[in-house]
């Protein structure tokens, strides 16, 4: 088992830019270092509300491809630990 990867991910008030579409090939855990009201939008246009609270955690199979908007009024500061 390799080491997992971390990253931090921050997005600003109404953030989203095209570029950030992409996938994880791994499960990952995403950790709210600082909450937020996020969506998560897929490949096929399906938008699912993602409110995350300080703390609160979310786990995720690997392989769907999307990108995430901050619609709240914080900024959104996460750990995601990608398990290898």
């Amino acid at each position: 088992m390799s080491v997992p990867a971390l990253d931090d991910h921050r997005r600003y008030l109404s953030e989203t830019r095209p570029e950030l579409l992409h996938r994880h090939d791994h499960p990952d855990l995403v950790v709210a270092i600082q909450d937020a009201k996020n969506v998560v939008q897929t490949l096929d246009g399906t938008r699912t509300d993602a409110d995350e609270p300080t703390g609160g955690f979310v786990s995720r199979d690997p392989g769907n491809v999307h990108m995430l908007t901050n619609v709240g009024g914080t900024t959104y500061l996460a750990r995601l630990v990608e398990l290898k």
